[in-house]
């Protein structure tokens, strides 16, 4: 079995396999069903420089797919009314120099990331907030999700 672990922040992620170019931007749901397909386990996670470093963390052999695990011990998430996904923890920093106010409020961290909770905790992202459009069906992701070039 071979062991692959996708990051699910915003940067975009290349990687070339057997001659295929696999391209991953911004933690879509089917990059994981993509690397599975060439025999890959995906553990997924997401955490931020902030976070100290992580936040969920997909369990290999319990895994939701389309999702970025659940928050490890001591880690509380929640999502805000405009669906911008908060973090709060010992892990978590305390600020930033001079630009605190704009990150921290109530002592739960704005991460910049869309994203939901299932009824189970698991924690999907869908985007960046600065990369999402509201139009009369929703929002909807400006970024691509993982492409495959040959």
């Amino acid at each position: 079995m071979r062991w692959l672990a996708i990051p699910a922040g915003a940067s975009d992620v290349g990687v070339e396999i057997l001659g295929l170019h696999l391209r991953r931007r911004s933690a879509g749901a089917g990059c994981g069903a993509v690397w599975a397909r060439l025999g890959y386990l995906v553990v997924q996670g997401y955490g931020l420089t902030e976070t100290a470093p992580i936040v969920t963390l997909s369990h290999p052999f319990h895994n939701r797919s389309g999702t970025v695990g659940k928050p490890l011990g001591g880690v509380d998430v929640k999502i805000a009314n405009d669906g911008e996904v908060l973090v709060r923890g010992d892990n978590v920093s305390s600020g930033y120099y001079q630009q605190t106010a704009a990150a921290f409020d109530d002592g739960w961290f704005h991460t910049g990331d869309i994203g939901a909770l299932d009824g189970e905790g698991h924690l999907l992202i869908r985007g960046r907030k600065k990369e999402m459009i509201v139009h009369a069906g929703g929002l909807e992701g400006l970024s691509g999700g993982c492409g495959i070039k040959r």
